[in-house]
């Protein structure tokens, strides 16, 4: 694990740290995303590819999306869903990048 030291906070909206390749700290192996749900899965998808955009993903890369049950998926070619479940009101999905 990481120490308080390897530790960073980062305040700001992360789809535009994102899209201009502002966010500290990548390559990430790890992104957990869980967006309110009323986000539309495509601001998701556009998070995650200006990630790749500007190297702030590690190839095979595990990506884990909390949303609505009902909502729709991510829209990544490059991605590979591993393993999806819900429950009640909330899905998970878990994808490997890269692949």
């Amino acid at each position: 694990g990481a120490s308080a030291s390897q530790a960073r906070l980062q305040v700001g909206d992360i789809c535009t740290l994102a899209e201009k390749g502002s966010v500290a700290g990548g390559p990430f192996a790890l992104v957990v995303l869980d967006p309110p749900y009323a986000l539309d899965a495509s601001v998701v998808t556009g998070l995650l590819e200006h990630l790749r955009e500007h190297g702030q993903l590690s190839p095979q890369a595990v990506i884990l999306y909390e949303h609505a049950a009902g909502a729709n998926g991510l829209t990544l070619p490059a991605a590979e869903v591993i393993k999806a479940k819900t429950r009640g009101t909330t899905g998970v999905t878990l994808l490997r990048w890269g692949v």
